[in-house]
C-alpha cells in the first residue's frame, strides 16, 4: 500500500498551492518502477517576492542561478583579502570611468539572478539606483574560488557565457592562478588564458593593466 502526505508548493502564480505527495512501497521499487521528479523554475520576480516577504531574511546568503536558489559559500579570510585586494585596484584605476561594484546582484533574464564577487559596470551617474544592471552593462566580472571552483566553473561560467558578458576571470585561490574567459559566441567563451605569479592581466578595453602579484602576492 502507499502512503500520502500533504506538502505545499509556492507557485509561480505567487500563491501557496497544497499537493499530496504519494510514497511508493519497495516492491514497487523494486520491480523497476521509475518516478520522474518535474522541478519547477523559479523566476526573478517570484524570488523577489519571497524575499520581500521575509521567507529570506539578511542571513540567507543565496543566488537565483537558473531558475534554482543557490546557497553561496560562507567566506574566509583569503577570499575576503583577494576581493578586497581586487576592489582597491580596480577602483584605484577606473575612478570616474567605471563603477565597482562587490558582491552585489546582477539581473540575467527572466531565471538568474547572480551576485559576483566583483562587478565592474559602465559608469552610470545614478550608480544603477532605479534597476539593477544587466549584462549589457558589465565591462567585466570576477569570481573568486576557493571552496567554489567548480560551481564557478560548471555553473556560472556558461551562464555568463550565456548572457554574453565580455569579460569574466575566476580567481583559483587553491591553485594560485587566474583564469581568463572572453569572447562568448553561442554561450561558449572562445578564448581561454591562465596567468600566474609574475603576468601581467591586461584589460585593453579598459584601457588598464593589473599585475597578477599585486591580486595574489
Amino acid at each position: 500500500m502507499s502512503m500520502g502526505i500533504g506538502v505545499l508548493e509556492y507557485t509561480e502564480a505567487l500563491e501557496w498551492r497544497f499537493y499530496l505527495l504519494i510514497i511508493l512501497p519497495p516492491e514497487f521499487v523494486s520491480l523497476g518502477m521509475a518516478v520522474e521528479l518535474k522541478k519547477r523554475k523559479i523566476s526573478r520576480e517570484a524570488y523577489h517576492v519571497m524575499i520581500d516577504a521575509g521567507i529570506f531574511g539578511p542571513e540567507d546568503k543565496i543566488e537565483l542561478l537558473n531558475g534554482e536558489i543557490i546557497d553561496m559559500s560562507p567566506i574566509a579570510s583569503p577570499h575576503m583579502s583577494a576581493v578586497n585586494r581586487l576592489t582597491h585596484l580596480f577602483s584605484l584605476a577606473l575612478s570616474g570611468s567605471a563603477i565597482v561594484s562587490v558582491q552585489n546582484p546582477l539581473n540575467l533574464g527572466e531565471f538568474s539572478e547572480p551576485e559576483p564577487d566583483l562587478a565592474i559596470f559602465k559608469f552610470q551617474e545614478d550608480f544603477y539606483e532605479n534597476a539593477i544592471p544587466t549584462a549589457n552593462d558589465v565591462l567585466l566580472l570576477i569570481e573568486v574560488a576557493d571552496t567554489t571552483l567548480k560551481k564557478d566553473r560548471e555553473i556560472k561560467l556558461p551562464l555568463y557565457a550565456a548572457a554574453g558578458i565580455p569579460f569574466l576571470w575566476i580567481v583559483d585561490l587553491e591553485n594560485r592562478q587566474i583564469e581568463e574567459y572572453s569572447h562568448p559566441v553561442n554561450g561558449i567563451y572562445q578564448n581561454r588564458l591562465i596567468c600566474r605569479k609574475g603576468d601581467v592581466l591586461i584589460l585593453e578595453e579598459l584601457d588598464i593593466e593589473i599585475m597578477f602579484d599585486d591580486i595574489l602576492p
